[in-house]
């Protein structure tokens, strides 16, 4: 699957689902990872909005097996 990072004033977002849950994601840590790596500033992390309600995914057998192979690559 793939996501749409994006850099605004107001710092750095995902589309993902992790984002909107939790404000961070893998996504956005390999952006900074890559930024300390080649000596660029990364800047911040968009925080979001409050009239934001983070999504909930039921975590089912299905789920569980995207997410691992989001992970682990199998």
């Amino acid at each position: 699957m793939t996501y749409r990072i994006e850099r605004a004033r107001h710092g750095w977002s995902c589309e993902c689902e992790g984002y909107r849950f939790t404000g961070m994601c893998k996504h956005l840590g390999a952006v900074e990872r890559r930024a300390a790596r080649e000596g660029w500033p990364f800047g911040v992390v968009c925080p979001l909005p409050g009239n934001v309600v983070p999504i909930r995914v039921p975590l089912t057998a299905e789920r569980r097996a995207e997410i691992s192979m989001d992970l682990y690559g199998h």
